[in-house]
């Protein structure tokens, strides 16, 4: 996984919540706001995996769609 437009920005996705960023385990987050140097940032729409799709991307794909009765 990546920061999209970040070279160097290659991490280890741990589990749900926290990344491996040279050698430092932390949230995705604080991986984020660490490579960017922003106080804060929208990590579903900038952290990409390899093949292009975001965080926001597998999340729409974990989430059951809603249906009406």
């Amino acid at each position: 996984m990546a920061i999209r437009g970040r070279d160097d920005s290659s991490a280890r996705v741990l589990d749900g919540w926290h990344v491996e960023f040279k050698g430092q385990r932390m949230s995705f987050n604080k991986w984020g706001q660490r490579v960017t140097g922003w106080p804060s940032i929208r990590i579903y729409t900038m952290a990409c995996l390899s093949d292009g799709r975001t965080l926001n991307d597998l999340r729409d794909q974990s989430e059951p769609s809603s249906t009406t009765v």
